[in-house]
């Protein structure tokens, strides 16, 4: 799905025609109620697809999925971890659009679980900004209790560079906020920044590479995140664990900005250096003559 002009569109995986929303020349907010849990949001010609009981399922950029699955988990105090889709059935999602210069430059995706303890928020904008596309996402963690608590969220990710899961590297660069990350394979390189928690008290950060789920998504007591596997190679996988303590009507959010290469500049790029090889061969056969 394509957007062109001032055409907003977003996409319910369980309808068959599309959802299109019209945005003005002027920033502005559109909601949309629906009842489909998956969704696709989409900017030039990257997609991102959203399910918001299992995860985001897909990033396709350029005609490629560099994206296996990416969701989020969570735990209160000393108590087992679960899905955030355990907190509550989502909330109606909302969905915005940026215009600039007659075009659509990002789109965005929010929506929010909430019960009597807890309630958090997850915006997604996706955007394409030079030769990559970027997600944007923002996590925002709120006490509904009556007491201060301990949260604790987890991120696990899968990517899939250039379609395929295997033949990739992770790397974190660096165990401080902001928190970076480099994943490299099959022609294409991710990069991740991670600022750490804003509010809250007692904040702390953890990151782990290597393969599998790290024990997340069981129900059982949260896996331990320690820092000490920083780097993996083969069908990887990498996870953060956050952890802050939250006053009662205080809340902390987690920023995030992920960014795939778009595959189309990566074949002009080859293209540009095989014709820059062939000219040289044909130069240094010709002084030859």
């Amino acid at each position: 799905m394509k957007n062109t002009n001032n055409a907003f569109s977003v996409l319910s995986q369980t309808h068959s025609l599309p959802i299109v929303l019209i945005v003005a020349l002027t920033l502005a907010t559109t909601v949309v109620g629906v009842k489909a849990q998956t969704y696709n949001i989409s900017v030039s010609d990257s997609t991102m697809q959203i399910n918001l009981t299992d995860g985001l399922s897909g990033w396709t950029a350029g005609g490629v999925n560099q994206l296996a699955n990416q969701w989020y988990y969570y735990s209160i105090g000393v108590g087992a971890e679960n899905p955030i889709n355990t907190i509550s059935a989502p909330g109606t999602p909302t969905f915005s659009g940026l215009p600039l210069g007659g075009r659509i430059i990002d789109t965005n995706l929010t929506t929010t679980y909430a019960n009597s303890a807890l309630s958090l928020t997850t915006s997604y904008t996706l955007q394409v900004q030079g030769s990559g596309s970027t997600l944007n996402s923002a996590i925002t963690l709120e006490n509904l209790s009556g007491t201060n608590e301990t949260f604790h969220f987890y991120q696990l990710s899968a990517f899939a560079l250039g379609g395929t899961s295997g033949g990739q590297t992770v790397q974190f660069l660096q165990t401080i906020s902001p928190y970076g990350l480099s994943q490299t394979g099959n022609g294409g390189t991710l990069t991740v920044t991670t600022s750490g928690l804003t509010g809250g008290t007692s904040d702390s950060a953890e990151e782990m590479a290597g393969i599998g789920n790290f024990g997340l998504g069981t129900g059982n007591p949260a896996p331990t995140f320690n820092d000490s596997s920083l780097s993996a190679t083969g069908n990887v996988d990498f996870a953060y664990e956050f952890t802050a303590t939250v006053a009662p009507g205080s809340g902390v959010t987690i920023n995030e900005l992920e960014t795939v290469p778009e595959p189309s500049s990566l074949a002009v790029a080859s293209a540009g250096l095989f014709v820059a090889g062939l000219l040289r061969r044909r130069a240094l056969a010709f002084f030859k003559k």
